[in-house]
């Protein structure tokens, strides 16, 4: 059974190579999420963010079977309050689509 004080974290565009790739992040904890992997350019952005917007960053990932983090340039387009389709606080990181 779903939770709606469940955080999720799921990709959000088809398997294979595109010009673009997206995870969808959606819940009550999910500036805590971004937090841990995201950073805007401008630091605060995120959190005081009050409105829709897009926010320009870098997202750290680990590659299975590597030992350092990679530094992907992403935009993160953010929906801080409620007024998303699962009426909680959503965000979606654009990154480049590739398989890995």
């Amino acid at each position: 059974m779903v939770s709606t004080d469940d955080t999720i974290a799921a990709i959000s565009t088809a398997s294979g190579g595109a010009a673009r790739g997206m995870v969808r992040l959606s819940g009550p904890r999910m500036n805590e999420s971004l937090a841990r992997c995201f950073q805007s350019h401008q630091p605060g952005l995120v959190e005081a963010a009050r409105w829709p917007q897009v926010i320009s960053g870098i997202l750290t990932a680990v590659c299975r079977g590597r030992k350092n983090l990679l530094d992907i340039p992403c935009d993160l387009f953010l929906w801080p309050g409620s007024r998303s389709y699962t009426r909680q606080p959503t965000a979606e990181i654009h990154l480049l689509g590739s398989p890995p």
